[in-house]
């Protein structure tokens, strides 16, 4: 497996920074005029969210998404866990235990792909803030 496969890739981390999530990750991606995008390492840095202009970007592990994504969400007079299912693609959703999952949930055979789209998907639906 690829590091490429085990973080988000530049256009999912591109979404999160623009939607406010804090860029302290363990990995990052920077824009480069040669190669197009490069992975760095950089244990404890953060990058700040606000800089519009820089060319880095947190590129997230799937543990840091799950510390992101809250561990349920509230659904009128019940709420819906976190849980996530693989079977040829990872399914990631929140789902009431009683019927199953929901309308909110994301595929993909990527986890942090699933993931990170869960997350900006909470944000934007103001289910969540950052």
């Amino acid at each position: 497996m690829n590091l490429s496969d085990q973080v988000t890739p530049l256009d999912l981390s591109k979404r999160l920074r623009e939607l406010g999530v804090k860029q302290n990750s363990y990995f990052k991606l920077y824009i480069s005029d040669k190669s197009g995008y490069a992975f760095t390492v950089s244990p404890n840095s953060v990058i700040d969210s606000q800089d519009k202009y820089s060319s880095i970007y947190s590129a997230f592990t799937a543990s840091e998404l799950l510390e992101l994504l809250p561990a349920s969400i509230p659904t009128g007079a019940y709420s819906k866990g976190l849980e996530i299912l693989k079977t040829n693609n990872f399914k990631v959703g929140y789902i009431d235990h009683t019927w199953g999952f929901g309308d909110i949930q994301f595929s993909d055979e990527n986890l942090c792909k699933a993931l990170a789209k869960m997350l900006i998907h909470l944000i934007t639906s103001k289910l969540i803030e950052v």
